[in-house]
Formats: C-alpha cells, sequence, structure tokens
C-alpha cells in the first residue's frame, strides 16, 4: 500500500514513519511538510498513492484544503485527517468533505494504525480472503 502523508512536525512526521513503515506491504511514496508541497505532489501523481494521511493543522497551510484536493480520487483511495484538535465539529466537518476517518494523533493512534493495517489488508487480500471496500 502506498502512504502519502502530510505532516509539519518532523518529530511527528518521523514517529509516523517509522510506525508505518513496520506495517507489511506499506510504503511511504511521499511525505509534505506544507499544504503546498502536498499539493504539488498529488497533482503530479494523482494515481501514486493509496492512503493520504493529512493533518489538519499545518504550520503552512490547512488539511481541508488537501483533503479537497483529493475529492476526485479512485474508489480504492482513502484519506484521513488527523489532529491534536478532535472535537465533534471538526469530526463532522472531515467527513462532510470527504475523509474517510478522522483521527486524534493524542489519543486514537492504535486506532489510525489499525485503519492503515486493515486498509491495507483490503488492498492485497490474503488468498482466500475477499477484500474489503472501506469507501
Amino acid at each position: 500500500m502506498r502512504v502519502f502523508l502530510a505532516e509539519d512536525d518532523a518529530a511527528m512526521r518521523e514517529h509516523l514513519g517509522q510506525v508505518l513503515r513496520a506495517i507489511p506491504r506499506l510504503e511511504i511514496v511521499f511525505a509534505a511538510a506544507t499544504e503546498e508541497e502536498a499539493i504539488g505532489w498529488l497533482d503530479t501523481h494523482p494515481q501514486d498513492w493509496d492512503l493520504a494521511l493529512i493533518d489538519l493543522f499545518l504550520e503552512r497551510g490547512h488539511g481541508f484544503n488537501i483533503l479537497r484536493r483529493c475529492a476526485v480520487r479512485s474508489s480504492h483511495q482513502q484519506v484521513v485527517l488527523m489532529s491534536n484538535y478532535a472535537r465533534d465539529p471538526v469530526r463532522e466537518r472531515a467527513a462532510e468533505t470527504g475523509a474517510d476517518a478522522f483521527f486524534d494523533k493524542t489519543t486514537e493512534i492504535t486506532a489510525l494504525i489499525d485503519f492503515c493495517i486493515e486498509a491495507g489488508r483490503s488492498l492485497h487480500p490474503h488468498p482466500g480472503q475477499e477484500g474489503t471496500h472501506m469507501r
């Protein structure tokens, strides 16, 4: 599974990278620190990712703008917003704007990792196992 990551905090980007790389068949294809970098890469690589993990608040830019850029995507491509600010109105807006999931980076990191593992399984089911469609 090819993962695109947009996270401005270098320590969090490195931490997520280490955790994600431990998941079998998962590859981080690009890590952006700003909205501009993220949108630039997505515009030139629209089919080169399977899962986008996007921080809501970037030092330069906003995750909702990146999410909107992912509005037109293949049915297998999923977008996850994540933030330390995960109040209900933000979660609702994320769902309304097209996010497949939303996770609090502070308290739901295990659930985020589980989501990534399941997304990978749906793309690459084991023989005899049907894939699940997350959208």
